[in-house]
């Protein structure tokens, strides 16, 4: 089965997260308002969403043991100041994880990196909705036509069989 995968992650736990979000909070606000609602640009405002507990690292780990059959790339789509998760060491020219697959592509899954501004349009960006990602991820440079979107607090229970996303005349399973 030819397919991508991509998962879109928020480390709500980085600092420069948090600053961040909360200078385009109270950017939006006072463009739109004229004020900024209170506690609604607070840095730790509905922080438990966010959170970065290790989720990953058990969603990537799921996919390599229960989609062992899987070839392809994994695509993490993440904000554009946000450290990646410190489990991986991403190359800085390719962007591929060093120390997960295949780091050449040759054999096995690659995990890739993929920030925001790599395949959303300037004019859209900063965005923090999900609502407004998930439209573009088709959009990202060398996703294949079919992809499966995972969140990053989903795993991959159980084995699957490649079926499972893509059926036996080549289209999305849905």
């Amino acid at each position: 089965a030819d397919f991508s995968i991509v998962i879109t992650w928020v480390n709500g736990s980085d600092p420069n997260y948090m600053k961040h979000r909360e200078i385009d909070c109270k950017a939006f606000y006072t463009s739109e308002w004229g004020k900024v609602p209170a506690s609604m640009c607070d840095p730790h405002w509905r922080l438990a969403r966010v959170r970065n507990m290790g989720e990953i690292l058990f969603l990537i780990r799921s996919i390599e043991t229960n989609l062992p059959w899987f070839q392809g790339t994994i695509f993490l789509v993440m904000d554009d100041w946000s450290e990646p998760p410190a489990y991986f060491e991403f190359d800085k020219t390719t962007r591929l994880a060093k120390n997960f697959g295949s780091p050449t592509a040759a054999i096995g899954p690659t995990l890739r990196l993929m920030r925001h501004s790599e395949f959303i349009p300037k004019a859209l960006l900063p965005t923090y909705s999900a609502y407004a990602i998930i439209p573009h991820l088709h959009r990202i440079p060398g996703v294949k036509e079919i992809f499966a979107h995972i969140e990053d607090d989903n795993i991959v229970a159980r084995p699957l069989p490649p079926t499972a996303f893509v059926t036996p005349f080549g289209g999305p399973q849905l």
